[in-house]
Parts: C-alpha cells; sequence; structure tokens
C-alpha cells in the first residue's frame, strides 16, 4: 500500500520503494503486488504488478482478520450496522466498511437494535407496534414540553428494557422483526404497544384546561404547538396563524399565553420591576399563582379599556387594589410591551422558515404577509400596523440577503426603515442587515458606515457588534474587525455568527490555530452548527490534519448524508490521507447531489488523476471551468490533469493562466516547475 511519502508500505510492517526500472515506477499505483524484495542501501520491490486489495481479501479469504467497531442502526438499510477492518497481517486493506453486525455478534446487535431502532422509533416497519408507539412517544414529549421540565420521558435504556424477552433474541433487522410480528400470537403483538405509563417516568399532572391543543380566535380554532428547548426561538408555546386571519387576532390575547403557562410569565415580569417595587409582590411564584387563579378578573379588562392589554391592565388593577403602587402598574405595561409575542406569533411560520434555512419558502410567506399588512394599513386606524410592516420588511431583507440577492435585500430594508418611526431597536436591526447586504455588493465603505449608525442606537447589542465586525473584516481591515466582534462575544459568548466570523478573522490574520481553538468553542456550545463544522474541516485540511478532518465529517455525515459541501470536505481530506477510493466515493456522491458544483468537480478529478484515470477527469476539470473561468486552483488542477495525459504544451498553457489569476498559488507554481523540470 502506497504511503504519503511514496513508498509502499508491506504486511508486518516493512516498507519498499518500486525498483526504478519498473514500468510502474513513475505511476506508482496505490496498491502493488512484488514478486521480489530486493534488499540494498534501500529496499526495492521487483517484478511488480498493480493490484486492488479486494483481490488480495477474496483470494487469501483465510488469512486475513477482520474486525469491527461502532455497532449502530440503520434506518435507512433497516439493520444493525457496523465498521468493518480487514487486515493481512497488520497491513490494512480496508480501513473501515459498512456491514450488518448481526452474522458477528447477535446478542449485542439485538440489544442495539431494541436500544436505537424501536426505543427511538426510527425503525420504517410494517408491523403496526411500531407508529403506535411512535405517537405515544410523541405525545409524551409534548407532555414534557408542557410542563417545561427534562427527564419525564424514559431513558432510552429504560424504553428498551420494556422489549427485553417479547421478542426473539436474534431480531436485529426490520425485516426479521415483520416476519416475526406477522406469526406472533395477538397476545404477543400486544406486549409490544406502549401506554403513556411506560414511557413517562412520573405522572404529568396536567390537564386540558392548563394547556389547550388550540386556541379559540373569533370562531377559529387555532392550533397550538409546545416546545421544550430553552434558548431555541421556537421554545415555550406557538399559535399558528393562518394568513388569512394575520390581523385578527388580538394582541391582547396573546399576552396571556395558556393558564399552564401564565404563573410563570407573571413570576418574570415581576422578577424585571425595579428592587423597589418588586419587594411589594414578594414571593413572586405566589403572587403569580395567586393572580392567575383570579380568573374573574381576567374577563373584565377589555370592556374598561379596549386600548389597554389585558394582561397588564390586570396586573396593574390588583397592584392597585392591593395597595401595591400606582407606579408597579405604569412598569408591568411598559415590560408587557417589551415583549414582541403578539408580533411573534404572526410571523411565526416565516420565522421557521428562516430558521431551517429554508430561505425561498420564508420569502414567499413575507411577501404574502407584507401584502396583507399594506392592505390593513390602508384601513381606519391602519397606521398601528407600521411597526409590524417594519418588521415584516425586515425579515424579508434579511432572507433576500440570505438568497444572495443583495441589491433587492438594500431596496426592502429602505422601505422597512421608513416604516420603523422612532423605533431605535428596529433601526438598528434594519441598518445591521443593510450593512451586511451593501457587503455582499462589495460597496464596503458605505456597509461600515451603516453599521456604524446602527452601533450608536444599540451600542451594547451583540448581534449590532458582530455585524460592524463583519463588514469591516469584508472591507479587509481585519485588525480593527477584533474589537467589536469581541464586544459581542463578552455580552454574549454562545453568539455563533461571532464566533464564526472570529475565527475568519483570525485565520486572515494568520493565526490559523486561534481560529481552530474558537470554531472548537463554538461546536462546544452547539454541536449541530453546520457552518463552524465545515469551516473547522476545511482549517484542519489546509494544516495538514486531514485525519482530524476525517473524524470531524463522519459522524456528521451519519446524520446528515446528503450534505454535499461536507462530502466535498471529507473528499479533500480523504485525499490528503491518500485513501483515494473513500475520496472518489464521496465526492461522487457530492456531484451526484449537485451536478454543477466547480469545486466538487474539480477535487473529483483531481482524485482520479491520482487513481490512473486522468482521461475520465478531463471533463470534469473542463465543466468545473465553465463555471469559474478563472479560479487559479480549478485552472491548476486542469493543467495537473493535461500533464497526466502528456498534453505538455496545454498544460503549461493552463498553469500560466492560473499563475496570472493568483500569483502566490503555491499549488500552480510547483505543478509548473515540476513540468519544466
Amino acid at each position: 500500500m502506497k504511503t504519503e511519502r511514496g513508498t509502499y508500505r508491506s504486511t508486518r510492517e516493512r516498507s519498499f520503494a518500486i525498483f526504478p526500472g519498473s514500468s510502474l515506477a513513475k505511476s506508482q499505483p496505490p496498491w502493488v503486488l512484488a514478486g521480489q524484495i530486493l534488499d540494498l542501501q534501500k529496499v526495492y520491490g521487483m517484478s511488480c504488478a498493480r493490484i486492488e486489495p479486494a483481490w488480495i481479501e477474496q483470494q487469501a479469504a483465510h488469512l486475513v482478520r477482520k474486525t469491527w467497531r461502532d455497532a449502530h442502526w440503520s434506518r435507512k438499510r433497516g439493520a444493525v450496522v457496523a465498521f468493518e477492518q480487514v487486515t493481512l497481517f497488520g497491513l490494512t486493506l480496508v480501513e473501515k466498511r459498512a456491514v450488518q453486525f448481526g452474522p458477528q455478534d447477535p446478542a449485542q446487535a439485538h440489544g442495539v437494535f431494541l436500544r436505537e431502532a424501536l426505543a427511538r422509533g426510527e425503525v420504517d416497519a410494517r408491523a403496526d407496534f411500531v407508529r403506535a408507539n411512535a405517537r405515544v412517544l410523541a405525545q409524551a414529549h409534548e407532555l414534557e414540553a408542557k410542563r417545561r421540565r427534562s427527564g419525564l420521558v424514559r431513558s432510552e435504556d429504560e424504553l428498551a428494557a420494556f422489549f427485553a424477552g417479547k421478542m426473539p433474541d436474534d431480531i436485529h433487522t426490520a425485516a426479521a422483526l415483520d416476519a416475526w410480528y406477522r406469526k406472533a400470537t395477538p397476545q404477543e403483538q400486544a406486549a409490544l404497544h406502549w401506554s403513556l405509563d411506560d414511557v413517562l417516568s412520573e405522572s404529568p399532572g396536567i390537564g386540558a384546561r392548563e394547556f389547550p391543543a388550540a386556541l379559540d380566535v373569533g370562531g377559529h380554532r387555532l392550533r397550538l404547538a409546545y416546545r421544550f428547548v430553552p434558548g431555541d426561538p421556537a421554545d415555550g408555546v406557538t399559535l399558528a396563524i393562518p394568513l388569512a386571519l394575520v390581523n385578527a387576532v388580538p394582541a391582547a390575547r396573546c399576552e396571556w399565553l395558556v393558564p399552564g403557562l401564565l404563573p410563570e410569565k407573571i413570576a418574570e415580569l415581576i422578577r424585571a420591576l425595579p428592587k423597589t417595587l418588586r419587594r411589594n409582590f414578594v414571593p413572586a411564584p405566589d403572587f403569580a399563582r395567586a393572580f392567575a387563579e383570579a380568573e374573574t378578573l381576567w374577563r373584565k379588562a377589555i370592556a374598561k379599556d379596549p386600548n389597554e392589554p389585558m394582561l397588564s391592565y390586570n396586573l396593574g388593577l390588583v397592584a392597585r387594589q392591593q395597595g401595591k403602587l400606582d407606579e408597579a402598574a405604569k412598569r408591568f405595561r411598559d415590560t408587557i410591551r417589551r415583549q414582541p409575542f403578539h408580533i411573534e406569533a404572526r410571523l411565526a411560520l416565516a420565522s421557521l422558515h428562516v430558521e431551517q434555512n429554508r430561505f425561498t419558502a420564508a420569502e414567499r410567506e413575507l411577501a404574502e404577509i407584507i401584502t396583507n399588512v399594506e392592505k390593513a394599513i390602508e384601513q381606519p386606524e391602519g397606521e398601528k400596523l407600521k411597526p409590524l410592516a417594519a418588521r415584516c420588511r425586515n425579515m424579508l431583507g434579511h432572507v433576500l440577503y440570505r438568497l444572495g440577492n443583495h441589491s433587492a435585500a438594500v431596496q426592502v430594508l429602505d422601505m422597512a426603515m421608513a416604516d420603523a418611526g422612532d423605533d431605535g431597536q428596529r433601526q438598528a436591526q434594519i441598518l445591521g442587515d443593510k450593512a451586511l447586504a451593501l457587503s455582499g455588493l462589495g460597496e464596503h465603505e458605505q456597509a461600515v458606515a451603516e453599521a456604524e449608525r446602527a452601533l450608536a442606537l444599540m451600542p451594547q447589542n451583540p448581534t449590532i457588534n458582530h455585524v460592524m465586525g463583519f463588514v469591516l473584516l469584508f472591507a479587509g481591515r481585519v485588525s480593527d474587525a477584533m474589537a467589536p466582534i469581541q464586544n459581542a462575544l463578552s455580552v454574549d459568548p454562545t453568539l455563533m455568527p461571532a464566533l464564526r466570523t472570529l475565527a475568519m478573522a483570525q485565520n486572515a490574520a494568520g493565526q490559523p490555530d486561534a481560529a481552530v481553538d474558537t470554531l472548537q468553542r463554538a461546536l462546544r456550545y452547539n454541536p449541530h452548527d453546520r457552518d463552524s463544522l465545515l469551516r473547522l474541516s476545511i482549517l484542519h485540511i489546509e494544516g495538514g490534519r486531514q485525519a482530524a478532518a476525517v473524524d470531524l465529517l463522519e459522524p456528521y455525515l451519519k446524520a446528515v448524508p446528503d450534505d454535499v459541501r461536507a462530502l466535498n470536505n471529507l473528499g479533500l481530506a480523504l485525499h490528503g490521507l491518500k485513501r483515494l477510493d473513500e475520496a472518489r466515493r464521496a465526492l461522487k456522491r457530492a456531484s451526484r447531489l449537485s451536478t454543477d458544483d466547480p469545486l466538487v468537480l474539480t477535487n473529483l478529478g483531481s482524485v482520479l488523476v491520482d487513481l490512473g484515470r486522468a482521461a475520465e477527469a478531463r471533463s470534469l476539470h473542463e465543466h468545473a471551468l465553465r463555471g469559474l473561468p478563472d479560479d487559479a486552483r480549478l485552472l491548476t488542477n486542469y493543467g495537473v490533469c493535461l500533464a497526466a495525459l502528456g498534453e505538455k504544451d496545454r498544460a503549461r498553457e493552463t498553469l500560466d493562466a492560473a499563475l496570472a489569476a493568483n500569483p502566490n498559488s503555491a499549488e500552480a507554481l510547483a505543478a509548473r516547475t515540476g513540468l519544466d523540470a
């Protein structure tokens, strides 16, 4: 097997080089079979022939050793699989091949099947108990979200123990489960069905009145969704509002949330009061609970003052009745008005699209909402909806920026600024998004000016400080960018965009190790952050740490197997490790998912050149250059391919074009020098 140093590793940790007179000395295929080893001052392999490791595995099956690791459930395969390693006297023939684990260790495979397939409900089987149990588990998680308490649902090991002994121990695939289930008795089938008591560790102690499934608004039942993920934008309760009813839901009603969440909200409002006023309502939980139970007060507020938010009115009413000062009532109203519950509810659908990076869908939703809001503004008293129009246009401008339509984003954000009025917070957010869009258009000085205006309005806001650092970085002012990014992280150390931008600035400043540390910190805060993971993998590859990049990307691709950028980076890392067949498979998959991606095509072509398939690689490089004709890296790879095909004059022209595009390209310079040698 060929190593990174150009020599070959043989069995029992021996190494040799191909004899210079061999026909394979120049091409140096990844695997060779040497008929004789000649030990002079240097060890040479004589009578060499190109082979594939699969041939060794077939012909020497009685000599190879197989081991398995990382047994896990594969929903796509419908079986428990593990990674197989095949070695011959210490020489690794297959590093990591996914195979069914059941035939190797039926007992362990059965345990994995119970825990990862049945307990999680992640098995595609025809047996009806699987779907029934999935519904029960979803209901249990909803109850957990309503109670806002983790640990209510039993652990995976406890759920898996429920199935132990209720089916044969040799079942570890979806097909085997279906085959047994069809022949099982009704009693055996019934024993596999969960009840809520089987899934919950204790009684949830909540009723439909505290956490209703829907809210009645104007004769319409609107669905309520509950989620318990602290820090998530959808944490809490979300009201799903059809576009036709976007202006029909009273803001006052949204302030009340649902009875089960009301005491917690009131307690938080009390804690937001200044200490001189807060002490009149202690203990806050007791006051909040007593207020929430006094339902007779709730229904009187709108009739007394239809323009007053119902919750703040009643809190003020109770405060006055208990002699708790008129100032407290005013503070309650001000605090409530800083909570954008009704606006968040109206934009829940579009916000969800943005959160899921479905920007095209978000653009459609926001365009329809804005149309409805504009019509409503034309009606009597419609001026009150201008802040909502500003919010919608602000979101639409951000979506257009993320879609790469920077000029349209600037236009929409200018309209949002006109609707923002004297709302300094909204103005700062709009100016920040406009600065990002202008930076995308290459208008860096104007982008910096808009970011400075935003920062003057909200100097301590971490997002605005991050925007300031971002536009300074892309304006080429790397040292100036550091301070606002650090300011953002001093306020919110977990702000993922700021951590990613800091890593970019550190790398641009020639501090790649610091950039790696920053991205690793980001992934500790959020292990599933795609952008941080992909950028860290590229830094590993550029720093010669290809193995670290592979270890980072492979678990991610188990969960997200169709991520083109991750597959491309994995292919680059495997190529650097000379694991050419694995690199080809990763890049081939990426090219099927994104047929016109120039970077994927040129990387796949480079792997094929190293595999001795330069003729096949040529068409890939030419296709890639149609997308990025002046890219130095693509031109370099194409020049290397032409040189491998023996077209040295065209290779020189192509490499000269690469150096013209980027005179500092070390790869292009090395290839050009090697061509003239």
